[in-house]
């Protein structure tokens, strides 16, 4: 351990830029700092080279990330390494701050100094005084929302409900092991519990790697302790077990009966139930109609589901498990026909297989990411090969989730729920009114547009990227005007809305004053706007692809625009700008000079074009 005065933290991002930024905020603390990107095969050398007092890791509770990072340090023994977090959202933090190992604290991001460089010196001195037990009284949800931290922090330890208490369910490394609660065992106790309301609660950290659970038998001699569980398994019963205990009784025949297909794998290298015959189209099967009590999934019906695979087998599978749970699913046996099923009508969500003849999961990706129309729709990937170095690859090109074939429909029906959450919350905080800032680009400029419009919103959209400034106003849902401010330019109408539209990172808010300067679409609905400005975009995007970018004669630089480039563009990109607009050197030149492909200079210079600071001249 670092003496005092001279705490030693390693800082993780995705990227080592990242890290290294943010390091750079925590030294003048008068802390011993060194960083890293998350990336494992560099993690646990950097961990034992560093000897950090803590981990400071830029990674959301359950994101791929971080369940690397925590599996990575439990396979060398590191387990019991604090890590703190820099999250988007806090709800974690009331359960971590009691914690002693493993998640200890929380902090909202963006990283603020005067706040939470004070919380960084403090904490190794105060863990040693940590309890390990976290309590609470039990309020509406609190219980779901502390299983659902348990698991997606890899938590050991044992929950208890009630005064007495009248039930228990033991964790090891996030994963059910067993549990009781009145007449229930298993994941069915675990799902009741999840429903509590008003009944204190408490999680006592246990001992990690501890291998077997406590006892925690007595409260009916048959209830029996069941097996490990998958986490998002469990989480699927609690999120649909009824609250009552009729409906729990009711609740668990029912996934007894689902407990009894244990192997419902992506893989066809397991064995599995396989249907008798695969669906005859790609029709989506019919939702089944909701039984008396049972409570309707708004969410589900809402979500429509393209899921892409070549064994016949399997899509019959995941389209039925989907269906019963109200999800509108269509199928699609490779990445070709399911980009005309894309094209025909609209989903939202993608999964699809990498591995598939004529267009992969990989070429699906790239053609969707490509294409204005369809490029914000989620995409999740799965293989068969259970890789973390694929899961990261994967995430990197741009898809939302990768999963392993191995995994449960249960899981992968959690997964899914929590891929599309993000634009759920969204649609819920409308009419929340202004100050809630929401990632315009990660919800996609379009599908934001077109929610405004489901609702019929009234007001103002403002929001904002490193590269400009947009304002938007709203009668009735319809887009009535948009202006963005670019450096010292102010553009308004088709050409504000454009450039909203291909926009990707900008953050922004909702409010409910002003009203547009002018009418500046001749009236057309938000949705007419979308159909006649996206299908143009993306011709010109093909229209600049399909050129010999090569062989072009010159660039005409906007010589404003481009001073804004400077100090907004990616670093892997300025040397290849600075070519193409300061020495005015054709595409070509640049190629030879810089000895880098077409492909790497054809990036830049769409870039360039997409943001106006060039056009090309023959």
């Amino acid at each position: 351990m670092a003496p005092r005065g001279e705490k030693r933290v390693l800082v993780l991002d995705t990227s080592v830029e990242g890290a290294e930024a943010l390091a750079g905020l925590l030294e003048p603390a008068g802390l011993r700092v060194d960083w890293s990107s998350l990336n494992p095969r560099d993690v646990i050398d950097r961990v034992q080279a560093s000897d950090p007092d803590f981990i400071l890791a830029k990674a959301d509770p359950g994101s791929a990330e971080l369940i690397t990072l925590l599996a990575k340090l439990e396979a060398a023994g590191l387990e019991r390494l604090p890590v703190v977090l820099l999250v988007k959202d806090g709800t974690d933090e009331p359960f971590v701050r009691a914690m002693k190992t493993g998640v200890v604290e929380i902090l909202v991001a963006p990283f603020n100094p005067k706040l939470h460089l004070a919380r960084l010196r403090l904490l190794s001195d105060e863990l040693p005084l940590r309890t390990g037990r976290a309590r609470g009284k039990g309020a509406t949800g609190e219980v779901a929302t502390l299983i659902h931290h348990v698991m997606r922090v890899r938590r050991t330890g044992l929950l208890s409900i009630g005064e007495n208490p009248t039930g228990q369910a033991y964790f090891v490394k996030g994963t059910l092991r067993s549990a009781t609660y009145f007449n229930h065992a298993g994941q069915n106790a675990l799902a009741v519990m999840a429903r509590a309301a008003n009944t204190p609660w408490t999680f006592e950290e246990g001992i990690e790697g501890q291998a077997e659970p406590p006892d925690i038998s007595g409260f009916d001699d048959n209830v029996k302790s069941s097996p490990g569980f998958s986490r998002a398994d469990i989480l699927a019963k609690a999120a649909t077990y009824s609250a009552t205990a009729a409906a729990a009784t009711r609740g668990s025949d029912a996934m007894r009966q689902t407990a009894e297909i244990p192997i419902v794998v992506l893989s066809t290298g397991q064995t599995t139930p396989r249907p008798s015959a695969p669906p005859p189209t790609l029709q989506p099967p019919a939702p089944s109609a909701p039984q008396p009590n049972e409570t309707v999934d708004i969410d589900a019906l809402r979500t429509t589901i393209l899921f892409v695979d070549d064994e016949p087998a399997v899509l019959q599978m995941v389209s039925q498990y989907f269906a019963k749970k109200g999800f509108p699913i269509a199928t699609a046996p490779d990445g070709i026909e399911a980009a005309k099923l894309l094209l025909a009508q609209r989903f939202d969500l993608v999964l699809a297989d990498l591995n598939m003849p004529h267009l992969d999961g990989w070429g699906l990706l790239r053609l969707m990411r490509e294409d204005f129309r369809l490029h914000e729709i989620p995409v999740a990937l799965f293989s068969a090969h259970d890789d973390y170095r694929e899961s990261l690859r994967v995430l990197h090109a741009g898809a939302q989730a990768y999963f392993p074939k191995t995994l449960r429909l249960s899981a992968l029906e959690i997964q899914v729920r929590e891929i599309i959450a993000p634009r759920r919350r969204f649609k819920r905080l409308i009419s929340a009114g202004g100050g809630i800032s929401q990632s315009i680009g990660s919800l996609g400029p379009q599908w934001v547009l077109r929610a405004l419009a489901e609702v019929h919103y009234q007001g103002q959209l403002d929001c904002a990227d490193s590269w400009g400034a947009w304002r938007g106003w709203f009668e009735g849902g319809r887009l009535v005007q948009m202006t963005v401010k670019i450096g010292d330019q102010l553009v308004m109408g088709d050409r504000a809305l454009t450039s909203f539209l291909a926009s990707r990172n900008s953050e922004g808010t909702l409010s409910s004053s002003g009203s547009a300067p002018r009418e500046g679409f001749g009236r057309a609905t938000t949705e007419g706007l979308l159909q006649r400005i996206v299908p143009w975009m993306q011709d010109e995007q093909r229209r600049v692809k399909e050129e010999n970018l090569s062989k072009a004669k010159a660039l005409v630089v906007n010589a404003d625009l481009y001073k804004l480039y400077e100090t907004v563009g990616s670093p892997t990109s300025m040397p290849i700008a600075k070519l193409l607009c300061e020495n005015k050197l054709s595409p070509a030149q640049v190629i030879a000079q810089l000895k880098v492909t077409p492909a790497d200079v054809a990036a830049v210079v769409k870039d360039l074009l997409r943001r106006g600071v060039v056009t090309t001249q023959a």
